[in-house]
């Protein structure tokens, strides 16, 4: 599906529980934390490459 879109990077705020998660599919931590409605929440980036 990414190779079709193209996408560069992929961005998604994850609640902080969810973390293990979502670096299963290949995202990582850049290290923003913040409070969204009083939850802890971290940014994610996952990046693509195309030649």
């Amino acid at each position: 599906m990414e190779a079709r879109f193209r996408a560069g990077d992929v961005r998604i705020s994850a609640q902080d529980y969810l973390l293990k998660f979502y670096s299963e599919f290949g995202f990582q931590d850049t290290g923003k934390k913040y409070l969204e409605d009083d939850i802890p929440h971290t940014e994610m980036l996952k990046s693509y490459k195309y030649v």
